[in-house]
């Protein structure tokens, strides 16, 4: 698989704080890929109009599959599950 960059844009409130992390058809998450350093997890907090926005790039190595990035922010209990899916080089989306 070629590394292929994603983006997320996450609404929130007015400076709120934003997160979020990947897990992948394995069952692991990007926490448990040391190798995969920071790439699929990220956070911080929302500009003036509610808005948060960053880009990674999925790693060369992620597993095949279904994959999904939770997402985190203020005021909400229950995280945001967000599904892509992670193909091969040589396949289509």
């Amino acid at each position: 698989m070629a590394s292929d960059e994603q983006g997320i844009t996450i609404t929130t409130s007015a400076g709120g704080p934003a997160s979020y992390y990947s897990f992948y058809s394995d069952g692991s998450s990007v926490q448990e890929h040391p190798e995969f350093g920071a790439e699929g997890q990220g956070g911080g907090f929302a500009d003036g109009s509610g808005t948060f926005r960053d880009t990674w790039t999925v790693p060369a190595g992620a597993p095949l599959g279904r994959a999904l990035v939770r997402v985190t922010v203020a005021g909400r209990r229950t995280p945001i599950d967000l599904a892509f899916k992670i193909v091969a080089a040589s396949a289509t989306c």
